[in-house]
């Protein structure tokens, strides 16, 4: 009786109670807990991996685009950039594919890779892996470019430096810059580059005697390539018969001296450039003593008459790779006594960049509205300079005329002329640098001890900026570290 008394109180007390209830309800929640914690932490590890494998992209592009036109040396770059920075098992991921395709038109390296990552929490949810993609174009641009070569065609050029003669070498080195720049191209959209050869003077060109003053064929006539269109310096003239009045003083009431400014041919006009034939070693009395030569001919361009020292033309900025890269091999070594005075070399950079000579280059330069403006953001101006030696001012006749003549110096001797020079150089090199212009120095064949080796680190930009080369390997190497540096290469996309 007792017994069964209490069964129905017993079962109804069992069906009130929820204590279960909680711990089922609890396991059922459980399951999209999870997969939300799955989802929050797997999905921060594959973020990190994508953000990590487009950096690699973008690290292996650039890596590559500095030997673009060398396939092997692109590839193994694009691989080893790529491998170094995303290693091997980053965050539990695996490579799932690494590929690059190339636009040789429009100079673009396109990349494309995959990485697997193995969940870890979302696995309980049936979800075992994660797949990430990641791509990068790298485009290399030159853009907005105004590039003048300076290059060194003094006798001393024809010597050899490990068998190779140094002309050939800065030639070729010369070439391989273009090549950085161009590439397979032979126009580069909104790049020029001009060509300055030098020794104690400077040809403008023949066409160009409406920057003279002074000119007279007559004076010419004895050579048959009449006047190659060298010219004299910009300096107060004291000798007979040329001592005439000058154009403004300075203010002391000295003539100025324009060798060193930019100042147009409006400003003051130039004097043409003639051996004068007063010393044994140029003695031209008649035509048929007239040896000079017009452009390089293998040798040194040693030869009597009126252009005597005179090298090949400049080349105002132009687009076409094939114009700079014939007027590269046209250099040549002129005249093994004729000194070096690279001041005069790099004014004449300088006024192809200024824009105060604007309209005045004729052809792309005047088509283009070049020189363009300093300081434009869409532009930038350079200047590459070489050389293999001291200034030096020695007996013979330069764009100052001879020693005797005192347009350089009123007195002293030949450390005077020097410290002069060296001088010049300086002030010139100081007013590119002014004007915002990229100044990059080669030294060949020169060493730390020699005092132009000083002068060519403090004239350029940086002192990264200066390369002293050895040798013809090292030559080609410093002008393909300075192409690569102008080419500026960026990510596109």
């Amino acid at each position: 009786m007792t017994r069964v008394a209490w069964m129905p109180s017993a079962c109804r007390r069992l069906a009130g109670d929820q204590s279960g209830a909680v711990v089922v309800l609890m396991a059922v929640a459980m399951v999209p807990l999870l997969a939300l914690t799955g989802v929050a932490v797997d999905s921060a590890r594959a973020y990190f991996v994508q953000s990590r494998l487009s950096r690699a992209l973008d690290a292996a592009g650039l890596a590559g685009g500095q030997d673009y036109d060398d396939a092997a040396k692109r590839d193994a770059a694009i691989r080893k950039y790529f491998d170094v920075n995303f290693p091997p098992g980053f965050l539990g991921a695996r490579v799932t594919g690494l590929t690059w395709t190339m636009n040789d038109e429009a100079r673009e390296i396109t990349l494309t890779a995959g990485a697997a990552l193995d969940t870890t929490i979302m696995r309980l949810v049936g979800k075992d892996r994660v797949d990430v993609a990641a791509r990068s174009v790298i485009k290399q641009q030159v853009r907005g470019l105004e590039l003048v070569l300076v290059m060194d065609n003094t006798g001393s050029m024809i010597n050899k430096v490990n068998g190779v003669r140094k002309i050939d070498a800065m030639k070729a080195g010369a070439a391989d810059l273009v090549a950085e720049l161009y590439g397979k191209q032979e126009v580069v959209k909104n790049m020029w580059v001009g060509l300055v050869p030098f020794t104690t003077t400077v040809n403008i060109g023949r066409p160009r005697t409406n920057w003279l003053t002074g000119y007279n064929p007559d004076d010419f006539k004895i050579s048959p390539l009449g006047w190659k269109g060298c010219i004299e310096e910009r300096v107060p003239r004291t000798e007979a018969p040329h001592n005439e009045p000058r154009a403004g003083t300075g203010p002391t009431g000295v003539p100025l001296s324009r060798d060193i400014t930019d100042d147009p041919p409006n400003i003051e006009s130039w004097r043409p450039f003639r051996y004068a034939s007063v010393k044994d070693e140029n003695y031209y009395p008649k035509a048929k003593d007239v040896t000079e030569v017009d452009y390089n001919n293998g040798g040194t361009n040693d030869g009597t008459g009126p252009n005597r020292s005179c090298p090949p033309p400049i080349t105002p900025l132009v687009s076409p790779k094939t114009t700079v890269l014939n007027a590269i091999t046209a250099m040549g070594a002129f005249s093994s006594s004729s000194g070096t005075m690279n001041h005069v070399g790099l004014v004449w950079a300088w006024r192809m960049l200024s824009p105060r000579w604007r309209g005045l280059w004729g052809g792309e330069m005047n088509q283009e509205g070049m020189p363009f403006d300093y300081g434009d953001p869409k532009r930038s101006k350079a200047v590459v300079i070489l050389t293999d030696g001291d200034n030096t001012f020695p007996d013979v006749y330069t764009s100052y005329g001879r020693q005797e003549y005192k347009r350089l110096i009123a007195s002293g001797g030949d450390s005077d002329r020097k410290a002069e020079l060296n001088k010049r150089l300086t002030q010139v090199c100081n007013s590119l640098r002014t004007q915002g212009i990229v100044v990059y120095t080669i030294t060949f064949g020169v060493g730390s001890s020699n005092p132009i080796w000083t002068l060519f680190r403090g004239c350029a930009t940086k002192p990264e900026y200066h390369f002293d080369s050895k040798d013809s390997e090292g030559l080609r190497r410093a002008f393909r570290t300075i192409g690569g540096q102008l080419a500026n290469l960026r990510v596109a996309q």
